[in-house]
């Protein structure tokens, strides 16, 4: 119990802290530092915490280290109960993300079909894959994915952005340059809606 209360905190100071601006360099490399000891203090002392290494992969994606993201993750979710479908399915969804950012798209496709066959309603997964079978040119199968968003939330953002990049396809373009513009597209609409929630 007090070994995941560490780890739980040790993961909220990690994402406060990074986030500050606040602090100086040397600070914030030396709380990160010390909260990788907590996560290799717990993971020598019990090598099948899934949680523990969970939380690690997270920190790794967030300081852009993917490898030993990657490494982190595949271990959590072969420790994961299957019975905890929610987190299970969080888990392929941040190894999604990580492959995804090693250029792995097909292997991030795999991950999140896993995690909507865990949660089919997953609302992040089925905007994840929509936006990854966008970027692969898979355009119908993308609508079907913001379509099911849509039925799920009719003022969905999300899903309402993705029929949008879904669609746009100019007369005589390459699939290259409508893949681009699908990423480009994203990316703003991101921006765009992350600005106004924090309004």
């Amino acid at each position: 119990m007090v070994s995941r209360l560490r780890c739980f905190i040790g993961g909220i100071l990690f994402c406060f802290f990074t986030s500050s601006f606040a602090l100086h360099a040397t600070e914030n490399d030396d709380l990160v530092k010390a909260m990788m000891e907590v996560y290799a203090e717990e993971l020598a002392a019990n090598p099948q915490d899934y949680r523990t290494y969970y939380s690690r992969a997270m920190a790794y994606f967030g300081q852009g280290d993917m490898k030993k993201a990657l490494s982190d993750i595949d271990n959590a979710i072969k420790y994961f109960p299957r019975k905890e479908k929610d987190d299970l399915a969080q888990a392929y969804l941040l190894r999604a993300k990580i492959l995804s950012e090693r250029g792995e798209a097909k292997s991030a496709l795999t991950d999140l079909n896993s995690a909507l066959r865990l949660v089919p309603n997953h609302r992040l997964a089925l905007k994840d894959r929509g936006d990854l079978l966008c970027r692969l040119g898979q355009y119908d199968m993308a609508k079907i994915d913001y379509n099911h968003l849509l039925r799920m939330d009719t003022r969905s953002q999300s899903a309402f952005m993705g029929l949008a990049r879904g669609s746009y396809r100019p007369a005589g373009e390459s699939e290259r340059f409508i893949s681009s513009g699908c990423q480009s597209l994203a990316q703003r609409s991101e921006d765009l809606f992350g600005a106004q929630r924090d309004l």
